[in-house]
């Protein structure tokens, strides 16, 4: 017992000497100013490599890359599992039955999705930067960010953990259509919410968002009943694949056609010089007339003072 009360007092002593000397209060502030530090520098750096690849490579180059990848790779994949399996269909397999499908159906279509992924991935990032710097809601933006990436890091592991793997490919495929479905909804509400954005870009977010909607409905649906039809979950799944394609292919011509707006209103107030409105032309004319007015009196009065 005395041992242990030793010990005791010498841990107290200990700890007491060392807040005479420290000052735990004024250690946190510092440690923490110093992370804020690191995640601004960080921030910048991030934003400095975004800027410098995006004017190299135009964004919607990502969005059309992200659109024709899993087209092709579909498409190839389809067909090569159709040669050994002619009974394929929309309402009887599902997409990931390409991911394990025969005759080298497999590779294509799971080396397409984790490419595609990080095509996606890119093009987003681009759309979310764009939103920012029109001012757009920056919690929006933050949580849109978050879920672009559940939503392409859900893709690429769907790719990685094909359907024999039913676990682990069930746990991937829940990310990308969860976060699928908040990326959608939310690009819908931050377009709305955002100037100089088309709401026609909303619509087609809101639209999609749905698709993904009814395919998680009519999955809680066939596990709930098991009357229900399976089919019907397995179309639902190939209607938002179609979507998210259209989505991502309209977004990008949308990014190039602004851009090219920008550009041509930049032309024309380089050739034309900026606009004016009517009174200020007025203004401008005003003030022109004043200083020949002043011109004349200044030069007039030189011809009195040079004859006298």
């Amino acid at each position: 017992m005395l041992v242990l009360e030793k010990l005791k007092n010498i841990r107290r002593w200990r700890l007491k000497k060392v807040s005479d000397y420290v000052d735990f209060e004024e250690a946190f502030e510092y440690f923490t100013d110093k992370v804020d530090e690191f995640i601004d520098v960080a921030n910048e750096k991030i934003d400095d490599f975004f800027d410098h690849m995006y004017k190299k490579i135009p964004g919607s180059i990502f969005g059309f890359t992200g659109a024709a990848i899993p087209t092709i790779t579909t498409i190839t994949a389809l067909f090569l599992y159709m040669t050994v399996d002619p009974s394929f269909s929309f309402v009887t397999h599902w997409i990931s039955n390409l991911g394990g499908g025969p005759n080298g159906s497999s590779f294509v279509f799971n080396t397409g999705m984790m490419i595609t992924s990080i095509f996606i991935l890119l093009f987003q990032i681009y759309v979310i930067r764009d939103l920012k710097k029109r001012s757009g809601n920056q919690i929006l933006v933050k949580l849109l960010f978050i879920s672009a990436i559940c939503s392409t890091m859900g893709l690429f592991f769907v790719g990685v953990f094909p359907l024999t793997f039913a676990i682990l490919h069930g746990t991937a495929a829940s990310f990308y259509f969860f976060g699928g479905l908040c990326f959608c909804t939310l690009y819908g509400i931050l377009v709305l919410l955002t100037p100089g954005v088309h709401k026609i870009q909303a619509i087609l977010g809101f639209i999609t968002a749905g698709f993904f909607g009814l395919h998680l409905f009519t999955s809680m649906m066939t596990a709930m009943f098991t009357e229900v039809e399976m089919g019907i979950n397995m179309f639902t799944e190939w209607l938002s694949l179609f979507a998210v394609l259209i989505l991502i292919l309209e977004s990008a011509f949308y990014s190039v056609k602004a851009k090219i707006s920008i550009r041509r209103k930049a032309r024309e107030n380089q050739i034309d010089g900026p606009r004016l409105s009517q009174k200020n032309i007025t203004k401008l004319r005003n003030f022109i007339e004043s200083i020949k007015k002043q011109k004349i009196q200044k030069q007039s009065f030189l011809k009195r003072f040079t004859r006298s």
